[in-house]
């Protein structure tokens, strides 16, 4: 869980501290839950993953794995409803709006999306036949490594803040 409190991405402070809107704020828990589902997944699908989730475009992905992150971002998302003020974040607006259910189901989609990303990303890099998009930062799969699964899941996001 240090892991995702303490996560390498574009905004270092928490939601709550920089929020000038109910979007703006979230932009580190969309990437706290981009780095979730890469973390739940890796260590799930390291640990039990058999059922390749698309074998042509990145064999080391399992189905396993897309759900161990999807459970660690329904704990992530849980964990700011109870611990962060209601509004003050997209997950704690939505429960406080529709319920739960919706709530995780937003998650759900989220997540959907993040890993829909990050498999476009890989199959880009497979028709250029590079293994990284980038050098700028060895070890993690290049500049778009990073953001792959955030660039579908802002602009859905930031429709899904519209609505509460």
């Amino acid at each position: 869980m240090a892991l995702l409190l303490f996560h390498f991405g574009i905004d270092f402070a928490p939601s709550h501290l920089v929020r000038s809107d109910l979007f703006a704020g979230d932009w580190f828990n969309f990437s706290v839950i981009d780095n979730g589902i890469g973390i739940g997944a890796y260590f799930v699908g390291k640990a039990f993953g058999k059922h390749r989730l698309a074998a042509q475009i990145s064999p080391g992905k399992s189905i396993e794995g897309a759900l161990g992150g999807l459970l660690l971002c329904y704990g992530y998302a849980v964990s700011c409803v109870f611990f962060l003020p209601l509004d003050s974040t997209l997950f704690g607006a939505w429960a406080i709006r529709y319920g739960w259910l919706p709530m995780l189901l937003m998650v759900t989609v989220l997540t959907a999306f993040s890993i829909f990303g990050d498999l476009f990303e890989s199959q880009l890099k497979r028709i250029a036949g590079v293994k990284d998009s980038s050098h700028l930062l060895p070890g993690h799969g290049g500049v778009l490594d990073r953001v792959d699964a955030l660039i579908p899941v802002m602009p859905i996001a930031a429709l899904l803040a519209g609505l509460v």
